[in-house]
């Protein structure tokens, strides 16, 4: 017998290529969903070239499940566009394959659009990864939304959901942001045009970090190019800019905290993440033709 049957209220929407045996996590996590409505789950595929269709297909006697193509455009926004709009639903969840949602996760976002137009939840790090990885990236809020360039809050693209409406008016997620930021570029638009936007700390979701420092480095890299990028969009935001002199001493004190720790023996994995997010927004810059805030 399928989770939750009757006609959806609400429609998840994963992005997957090459999800493989991880992805069962989360699709097991659907299923044992706790208080939820009933509710349809859309896989996009953006291309697999493992096992990953099979594995979706063969849930298909326990969830409401649709899986579609979005292998033509390579990328998770793509992904995201292509199922939100096959999606049959007032309300748009997104999550991603690798991680791995709470029990109330399903009626804790439904509940929180019921008075917002976009809602996030809080990332939990430490039940999907790795000890070691924990060092390799900072920790997310837990109590409130993040906001980037102390600017405006965002929800993040692994647990985010939206009123179906206010996706199509905002014609989804942008896919020239390749890698990072798609979604704070969605939210940042959404709330100038009005939209509310809520953080829903009931709807925790299990986030998996990159197992390896060269993993991470390059996530982190995509990271800070892609807050170029943000910036190079949304120029003509009042965001507060950093000035020359305070950006020149965070250079200087990143290069000290590394040299400092390696004379003392110290790990240096997330000292070397911190620098690929760096050289990737100077990368940016340079892409972009600006000069991105810190």
């Amino acid at each position: 017998m399928r989770h939750a049957d009757g006609p959806p209220t609400a429609s998840v929407v994963i992005p997957v290529r090459n999800g493989g045996e991880l992805f069962r996590v989360q699709l097991d996590a659907l299923c044992a969903q706790i208080d939820a409505p009933p509710f349809e789950v859309v896989i996009s595929d953006n291309g697999s070239t493992d096992n990953t269709v099979e594995i979706a297909k063969s849930y298909a006697d326990r969830l409401s499940l649709k899986v579609v193509d979005s292998s033509n455009v390579a990328g998770v926004s793509h992904a995201r566009n292509v199922g939100a709009d096959l999606a049959a639903t007032a309300y748009l969840l997104f999550c991603d394959a690798d991680d791995k949602v709470s029990r109330g996760w399903v009626d804790a976002m439904v509940c929180a659009l019921a008075t917002a137009d976009i809602v996030g939840g809080p990332l939990e790090l430490v039940e999907l990864s790795e000890p070691e990885a924990l060092n390799y990236r900072g920790t997310p809020p837990d109590d409130q939304l993040p906001v980037a360039m102390r600017y405006l809050p965002y929800a993040t693209g692994a647990n985010m959901a939206v009123r179906h409406s206010v996706w199509e008016s905002l014609g989804g997620f942008d896919t020239r942001f390749q890698r990072g930021h798609e979604e704070v570029d969605f939210a940042w638009r959404a709330q100038h045009r009005g939209h509310s936007i809520r953080f829903a700390p009931d709807a925790v979701m299990h986030y998996r970090l990159r197992g390896s420092v060269r993993d991470t480095m390059r996530q982190t890299f995509h990271y800070g190019r892609t807050h170029s990028q943000l910036f190079s969009r949304h120029r003509a935001l009042p965001i507060p800019r950093t000035p020359w002199k305070k950006e020149i001493r965070t250079y200087a004190m990143l290069m000290g905290q590394g040299w400092r720790a390696y004379r003392a023996g110290q790990p240096l994995s997330g000292w070397f993440c911190t620098m690929a997010w760096t050289v990737g927004r100077l990368y940016g810059d340079v892409r972009y033709r600006v000069r991105a805030p810190l």
